[in-house]
């Protein structure tokens, strides 16, 4: 049997996620329209989400390649990407690798 705390704690687990991938999404649409204080601002996610990164950093490699059906640069933003998780998973400074990561996928992207 189903308990309704269960229930409602992943429908609240699922809405937070869903607003974490909506900023995600709202970085990559914003990489080509904003300058670069701006988008890290909009990247804030990325910072506050330590202990999900990697998770988070898929997400934001499907939204990237998604968005290079349209723009073939992005795919150079999923290398960027790629190369944080190697970062991370050799243990660099965490908020220096976001910083790097969103400067490149900035840059390659402008």
């Amino acid at each position: 049997m189903i308990c309704f705390k269960e229930v409602y704690g992943k429908a609240i687990d699922l809405k937070e996620k869903q607003e974490q991938y909506e900023q995600i999404e709202n970085i990559v649409n914003n990489l080509t329209k904003k300058d670069l204080l701006e988008v890290i601002k909009l990247s804030d996610i990325l910072y506050k989400s330590k202990d999900e990164i990697f998770e988070m950093l898929e997400y934001l490699n499907v939204v990237l390649l998604k968005m290079s059906k349209t723009n073939y640069q992005y795919t150079n933003c999923i290398k960027v990407v790629e190369n944080t998780k190697k970062r991370l998973n050799q243990n660099a400074n965490y908020d220096m690798s976001i910083d790097n990561m969103v400067f490149n996928m900035w840059e390659e992207m402008n």
